[in-house]
């Protein structure tokens, strides 16, 4: 009889380890989800920049040069 209820104890132990897990698992995966929103906002960002960084240096060159000149 305590053999089964060491038994049973034991399966309940894994059982709430296993959830405690999942629960782990799951949060990891929504903050996975949040990083790579976050690595997709950065990506267009630097898209954006090497778009229009050269525009601007080029209007700061010409500003400098009027300013100098």
């Amino acid at each position: 009889m305590q053999k089964g209820i060491e038994i049973v104890d034991q399966y309940n132990m894994a059982k709430n380890q296993i959830e405690l897990v999942s629960i782990e698992v799951r949060d990891l995966k929504e903050q996975l989800n949040e990083k790579e929103i976050e690595l997709r906002l950065y990506e267009n960002q630097i898209a954006t920049l090497k778009t229009v960084a050269p525009k601007l240096i080029n209007e700061l060159e010409k500003e400098y040069t009027y300013d100098v000149g």
